[in-house]
């Protein structure tokens, strides 16, 4: 590639507010040039889209007509990228803000090494403490973990701020639209490794995080139990399965026993959760590779799990 390769930066809005502005202004900065931004809406409802046509004229708008999630609303921005031939991506959080610099690091490392798949930069708080270094997964008790310590031989990379090669997404890599928000960058991590790419941390690129999603602190831990089962029951090896079968039958029983000692409104709606992937999977995805079942199985009703939960909870 040259110095100048162009690349496709996607920010995926959903009610980003004065988020995604912030983001925005923050790329207008960027000291490497050849680029353009793509705004994918999910079907917002704050005014956000609108404010962002008029103070960023330049940037490019792709409007779903649903909310989509993570995976599948960004998968509509790659392949509008795949199909103008734009040989790198950027994904970034429209709760993030970017360092001038850090594009040309992504793009120095990336280019110094073609088995390179995907990189991410060093992502901080906004206080600049550590927020993503490196990824490892916990097969012991089925969680994606941030491991702040090393940049070094990553197990998977955070979607927040993903920078990838194009021509993976020609291996039949793509990031599977049965989850809707979390652990589908880590899962999209292990296809990489799949298919032979490496992935990589440039701590010399800085980006910085708000994290709006603790603002919901509820609604994103059921999120992340959820996709965190698709996860672990697709992409366990089989030596581990027996420990992670045992494990999610441990989790289940303990959620029953609290909820009947000592109930809150979120361990009923956890339990209506495992509720919802028995009904929908059963065990069985922990026995066998999920890519036998169903690729259309609906997402769990959130907000209809919530509500049946609290008034359980009275």
């Amino acid at each position: 590639m040259s110095p100048t390769s162009l690349v496709s930066i996607h920010i995926l809005n959903y009610n980003g507010g004065e988020d995604i502005l912030q983001c925005l202004a923050s790329l207008r900065q960027l000291a490497y040039s050849s680029f353009r931004i793509v705004v994918i809406d999910n079907a917002s409802t704050d005014g956000s889209l609108a404010r962002i046509q008029r103070q960023f004229p330049e940037v490019s708008i792709i409007r779903n007509t649903a909310n989509l999630g993570f995976g599948a609303g960004h998968m509509v921005g790659i392949r509008e990228a795949l199909n103008r031939h734009i040989p790198y991506i950027w994904l970034l959080n429209q709760d993030t803000t970017v360092a001038n610099d850090s594009l040309q690091y992504l793009i120095d490392t990336m280019e110094g090494d073609p088995t390179i798949g995907s990189i991410s930069p060093l992502i901080l708080n906004p206080d600049d403490t550590v927020w993503f270094t490196n990824g490892r997964i916990d097969w012991w008790r089925m969680r994606a973990v941030h491991a702040k310590s090393s940049f070094n031989a990553p197990e998977y990379l955070s979607g927040c701020a993903l920078f990838i090669r194009s021509e993976v997404f020609a291996k039949a890599i793509a990031f599977d639209e049965r989850y809707f928000l979390y652990y589908e960058d880590t899962d999209l991590s292990i296809q990489l490794k799949q298919f032979g790419f490496k992935l990589s941390v440039e701590p010399k690129a800085r980006v910085w995080h708000t994290e709006t999603s603790a603002r919901q602190p509820l609604i994103k831990t059921l999120w992340l139990v959820w996709s965190g089962l698709l996860f672990f029951s697709k992409n366990t090896p089989w030596w581990w399965r027996p420990w992670v079968l045992l494990y999610f039958f441990l989790r289940v029983s303990y959620n029953k026993l609290l909820c009947f000692f000592r109930p809150t409104p979120f361990r009923h709606a956890l339990r209506e959760l495992y509720r919802f992937f028995l009904h929908t999977y059963g065990y069985r995805p922990f026995l066998i590779h999920s890519r036998q079942l169903s690729q259309c199985a609906p997402h769990p009703p959130m907000d209809q799990l919530i509500a049946r939960s609290s008034r359980r909870s009275r």
